[in-house]
């Protein structure tokens, strides 16, 4: 009898056990698929939780979380806006203020004068690009574009009117300026994918000696697509490689022309693509 009993008493306490761990399950059920929303949720949409199937303990921590989210992405957005907008500013004051320099070097003989004149111009022109390069940083933001934006590109395609544009400056220091690239498609935004490789060579054509060879290559290496710029100029040093990534930031031996926000753009924008930036020997 006290065996049977014992039994009794086994079968009862596996019963109570296996119906203990189905209603945790049971209760789990919505904070895990609330954990599989935040996991799922893009990092830049930061876009409220939903609350439907949050149970009514765990509804005031979501609620937080998504004030928090929301305060945010404000802030974000406050910030995109603050600089697009003073980069708008900037540009039409900059554009009238070059156009009168460049009627007043018509109108002035003056050697003295005329060279005030031209340190001026280049002046105006520095600050007119790093207002356009605050503008690309500001929407180059992964906040700043949706899904929606994201579409197939052609990027040898891409490679070829890139290099159609700046082969003029290329030509003007004897740089040649030359490609090898495979039929590359990938997802992406096409301005945004056109202003990294603008900034790519931009920053490959300061610092390529006179002379030199710039060479563009895409396709795909052991199925990844990739895209590459490689310069014969004397490269960024090993120890600042992390730090040309920051904003503002000018390796050593930049010229006075750069701005210090070209590698800071590219880096935002291969964020936003999921795409990994390496700087190498060349």
């Amino acid at each position: 009898l006290d065996g049977i009993i014992g039994v009794s008493d086994g079968v009862q306490l596996l019963l109570v056990l296996v119906l203990t761990l189905f209603g945790i399950t049971v209760a789990l059920r919505p904070i895990n698929r609330l954990r599989e929303q935040i996991a799922r949720q893009e990092p830049q949409s930061l876009q409220p939780l939903m609350l439907e199937p949050v149970p009514s303990e765990v509804r005031p921590l979501v609620e937080s979380l998504n004030t928090m989210l929301m305060t945010v992405r404000d802030a974000t957005l406050a910030q995109q806006h603050f600089l697009t907008n003073a980069a708008h500013q900037l540009r039409t004051p900059l554009t009238g203020l070059k156009a009168q320099l460049e009627v007043l070097a018509g109108e002035t003989h003056d050697a003295a004068q005329q060279e005030r004149i031209t340190q001026l111009q280049g002046s105006v022109d520095r600050l007119a690009h790093t207002a356009n390069q605050l503008l690309a940083l500001a929407r180059a933001e992964p906040s700043a574009h949706g899904p929606g934006d994201f579409v197939s590109i052609q990027i040898d395609a891409l490679v070829g009117a890139v290099i159609g544009a700046m082969l003029d400056r290329a030509l003007a220091r004897g740089i040649d300026l030359g490609a090898e690239c495979e039929p590359l498609q990938v997802h992406g935004v096409y301005w945004l994918l056109h202003e990294l490789l603008i900034n790519l060579l931009d920053n490959a054509i300061r610092h390529t000696p006179d002379d030199g060879n710039i060479t563009i290559r895409c396709g795909r290496q052991n199925g990844t697509p990739f895209l590459e710029v490689e310069d014969s100029g004397p490269g960024i040093p090993v120890a600042e490689r992390e730090r040309v990534r920051e904003r503002f930031y000018r390796a050593t031996g930049s010229d006075s022309q750069s701005s210090g926000l070209g590698l800071a753009i590219v880096e935002e924008i291969a964020r936003s693509h999921r795409a990994h930036f390496k700087i190498l020997d060349a």
